[in-house]
């Protein structure tokens, strides 16, 4: 046998082993995923996790209600704030607001429904943008429900009280689409960081940036050029995956899809100021990918893209704002999800060209024009 395969495998790994960042990049990015989604799923894992505030509204003011409302309050991890009934209006605006995940009104006659055969009906108000934690929301309410009919109904066989839920907003019960199209498109969005951090490496390296130093231009010119072609393509990109996702899964695109316009720019604009960023630590295209993918992953991990945020623990969404992923994703949300305008995201709009801005005027600092430090 031909055992020098041997020594071209020695070789090989001496080779990974001497770029020391390519190698940490392999234990790095794994780690870095089972942490971060660990966390983020704990919850969903442990059913002694939940944490979940619950503002009540009793219309009914009985015996029986007053009963349910203990019962709540007795389930591990619920925490049951008894609004009173004019507030009902206010709950129901904060509500859709995103203040509370959902809210419970109990109706007039609630105890009296009781005793009769269809049974009664509570009132679930749930944030239309965050759909995919009533049905937690629901089993707890059901079990406190299930509770109080087997120790008052006459007949618990025959008692039933159904769970009318209602999203506090204008639009459509929002689906899985609505939060995948708009998390992967921001994935996707900022994997065109690796492009625009290796072709600015790759001019560095060809000598171009310093034929340029000879010429009447500025620095920032010559990062603004390098941008606009990445931008472009990022914001096509992002048209392209937002028309698939209306087209084939009817995604929805909000009462004013203008507003979707801003959120887009500003999204690429972070993507394209990152990619400035890392060229600007990176000395090689090789340590621009192995950076960019560990932090583009980071990034969508921690705001929202692989995972929906709004089943992260609390301190886990607050780290999450750290991301313009975050920001973004809540962007699209208050258009396409919460039916807002152009105007109410206008905010999100600024807080996604300041991490443009950050990034692309530290990278432009840090960006030396040759490799010689």
């Amino acid at each position: 046998m031909d055992l020098r395969f041997l020594t071209v495998a020695a070789k090989d790994i001496k080779i990974l082993l001497r770029d020391r960042m390519a190698f940490a990049m392999l234990l790095g990015m794994p780690i870095m995923l089972i942490v971060i989604l660990s966390f983020a799923l704990k919850s969903q894992f442990e059913a002694g996790a939940l944490e979940l505030k619950l503002p009540t509204v009793d219309r009914d003011a009985s015996a029986s209600s007053d009963r349910l409302v203990q019962l709540l309050r007795e389930t591990e991890g619920v925490t049951v704030d008894l609004k009173p009934v004019e507030a009902e209006q206010r709950l129901r605006e904060q509500v859709r607001d995103g203040d509370y995940l959902a809210a419970l009104v109990i109706p007039e006659g609630f105890a009296v429904s009781l005793d009769l055969p269809d049974g009664g009906e509570l009132t679930l108000l749930v944030d239309p943008g965050e759909t995919g934690s009533q049905g937690i929301v629901r089993s707890v309410v059901l079990g406190a429900v299930e509770r109080l009919v087997s120790s008052e109904a006459p007949d618990p066989r025959g008692a039933a009280v159904s769970i009318d839920t209602q999203f506090t907003g204008a639009s459509e019960d929002p689906d899985v689409y609505e939060q995948n199209v708009p998390g992967y498109a921001i994935l996707a969005a900022f994997f065109m960081t690796m492009f625009v951090a290796g072709s600015i490496l790759a001019e560095r390296f060809l000598g171009t940036f310093r034929r340029l130093q000879a010429m009447p231009i500025s620095r920032v010119a010559v990062f603004s050029g390098k941008l606009l072609a990445g931008f472009s393509v990022g914001v096509v990109q992002m048209t392209l995956l937002f028309a698939f996702g209306f087209a084939v899964f009817g995604l929805s695109l909000g009462d004013q899809p203008l507003g979707l316009i801003p959120v887009t720019i500003g999204v690429v604009a972070a993507a394209t100021g990152l990619g400035v960023l890392i060229a600007g630590f990176a000395r090689t295209d090789q340590q621009a990918t192995a950076f960019g993918t560990l932090i583009v992953l980071t990034m969508a991990a921690l705001g929202g893209s692989m995972v929906p945020r709004f089943i992260m623990p609390d301190t886990m969404q607050t780290i999450g704002l750290i991301t313009p992923h975050a920001w973004a994703i809540e962007g699209y949300h208050d258009i396409i999800v919460r039916d807002q305008g152009l105007v109410d995201i206008l905010p999100t709009f600024a807080v996604l060209l300041g991490f443009a801005v950050v990034f692309f005027t530290v990278g432009v600092a840090r960006f030396r024009y040759q490799f010689a430090d």
